[in-house]
């Protein structure tokens, strides 16, 4: 079996929400609610923190995760997982974004059973999108991906567009949006390390494009609908309503 190992990316600083891996939902810091859907995917000794700050660090060990205390001059969560990975034992090394609480278990040993399969891909998760809000927001990055899954671009704009956008703009028609969780093993990361920035990802801010620039292959794998990010302070009230709602169907 190849060795697992989760990371989780977590920095304090944030334009839209400083703080935001502390940020308390129902009473516990959002990053280890991520460890701890995190971990039951393959254990709390291979689910392990990336971050700068002392303060996430120590939270995180205090709640039985691993953590990488470093100062990292990274530009994306993915930078800051390339270097961290220089030091940590492992064959495939999954990226589970640090701002969702509610990724699923079974979507992240889904994407781990994809990389075994495409170890020459990059492996990310997506799903549909079913609310117009989500769809036009542009905190919502949207995928479009070809018959064999093969990702062909990735937005923060509506895509695929259409020249005649109505309100029924559902109608016979499908959009996705990433799931944040990727799977590489360490010649990915270090292919993403040493690649600069090209004015694409820079323009959209968003990591994964850097692979597309360098034509290496991104295979989408389909995941639970989540629209449940924690991207803005507001959008705690939606997680912690659906974190309630899973708590009382677990109690009938």
């Amino acid at each position: 079996m190849e060795r697992p190992v989760i990371l989780i990316p977590a920095r304090w600083a944030s334009s839209r929400f400083p703080g935001k891996p502390l940020a308390l939902i129902d009473g516990v810091p959002l990053v280890v609610r991520v460890c701890d859907r995190a971990s039951q995917a393959f254990g709390a000794d291979v689910t392990t923190v990336v971050t700068d700050d002392a303060r996430i660090h120590e939270t995180v060990l205090k709640a039985g995760f691993q953590s990488v205390l470093r100062d990292y001059n990274a530009a994306t969560g993915t930078d800051r997982v390339a270097e961290a990975v220089k030091n940590i034992e492992g064959d495939i090394f999954i990226n589970v974004q640090g701002d969702e609480p509610l990724v699923c278990p079974d979507d992240i040993r889904r994407i781990y059973d994809e990389k075994l399969s495409n170890p020459n891909a990059v492996i990310n998760g997506y799903c549909e999108i079913t609310d117009l809000e989500a769809l036009q927001s542009p905190s919502t990055p949207k995928v479009v991906f070809d018959g064999n899954s093969r990702l062909l671009y990735m937005s923060r704009a509506v895509i695929p567009a259409h020249k005649s956008q109505t309100a029924s703009i559902f109608s016979n028609r499908h959009f996705f949006r990433q799931v944040c969780i990727y799977a590489f093993n360490r010649e990915d990361l270090e292919l993403f390390a040493e690649t600069p920035r090209a004015s694409v990802e820079l323009s959209e801010d968003i990591e994964i494009l850097r692979f597309l620039m360098v034509g290496k292959p991104v295979l989408m794998v389909q995941c639970k609908p989540t629209d449940f990010a924690v991207d803005n302070p507001e959008d705690i009230f939606n997680v912690e309503r659906v974190i309630r709602q899973q708590v009382e169907h677990k109690d009938e």
